[in-house]
């Protein structure tokens, strides 16, 4: 597939940014806004990686391979630097690790207050080994 600018730096946007991905990812903004309720408008109260991890993975049909992501981000794989790239990797790696691995409920997500720093420190903790 043909890659997207993205629209605030320019920076190609690859595979699966197509229109069914797109919707399902609003759809997973909008589930998660319906779950919390109006004191969490537009779930800006989220942080980052849970906002856009759990619609990235909605957008992906759940289909998330914790085992082959996490590998490639040991490699550091630039995908993973949401500054650089725009690209929801490390937000999409951490919310299934905590829903495949930690067996966390979609409540248990939306409702954490875990830093994104939190959450790296104890996805490498449990995944160490791999």
């Amino acid at each position: 597939a043909a890659a997207q600018p993205l629209p605030h730096t320019g920076t190609p946007a690859w595979a699966p940014r197509h229109c069914p991905y797109r919707a399902a990812q609003g759809i997973g903004h909008s589930l998660a806004g319906a779950r919390l309720g109006v004191t969490h408008l537009w779930n800006w109260r989220l942080a980052q990686w849970v906002r856009e991890g759990y619609a990235d993975c909605v957008g992906l049909g759940g289909d998330v391979d914790v085992t082959a992501l996490y590998a490639r981000y040991r490699a550091h794989d630039p995908k993973f630097d949401f500054k650089k790239t725009g690209q929801y990797t490390l937000f999409r790696l951490l919310t299934a690790y905590f829903i495949q691995r930690e067996h966390w409920s979609v409540d248990r997500l939306l409702t954490s207050e875990m830093s994104e720093e939190e959450a790296v420190q104890r996805m490498n903790a449990g995944l160490s080994k791999i």
